[in-house]
């Protein structure tokens, strides 16, 4: 569930990708249906039907996580992305090892040279 700038209460579905971006919270791309519009009503039956989800009824407290592998064809509408189809391709998520920065914790032994040794009297190590 999301409110809305307005102030309408909507569903978000997030698509997350495998980037490092997504595992922090940045990232993916969602698509938003207001719960009081209709239209928009009958747009995210056909989304939760195309993706596999059900809701446990409208409002809901918790996210509610679907895996599974899915293709999205997007476009840029202004400055936000504008979902025009979505395909599931898998039941099953990619494998953890495989996802980029999807660990435990994450990877914060960044270097940038900053501790490099000098390489020669002259140079000054940080």
């Amino acid at each position: 569930m999301h409110e809305a700038k307005s102030g309408n209460l909507c569903v978000k579905i997030t698509y997350q990708d495998r980037s490092i971006y997504t595992r922090w919270g940045y990232g993916g791309t969602s698509e938003f249906f207001v719960t009081t519009n209709p239209w928009a009503m009958e747009r995210l039956e056909r989304r939760l039907e195309q993706i596999g989800a059900v809701l446990p009824g409208i409002p809901f407290d918790v996210p509610v996580n679907v895996p599974g592998t899915f293709e999205i064809v997007k476009t840029k509408d202004g400055k936000y992305d504008r979902i025009l189809s979505v395909k599931r391709t898998s039941e099953e998520s990619p494998a953890d090892e495989e996802s980029v920065g999807f660990g435990d914790e994450p990877d914060t032994s960044f270097n940038f040279g900053f501790n490099a040794k000098p390489n020669s009297p002259g140079d000054i190590g940080f």
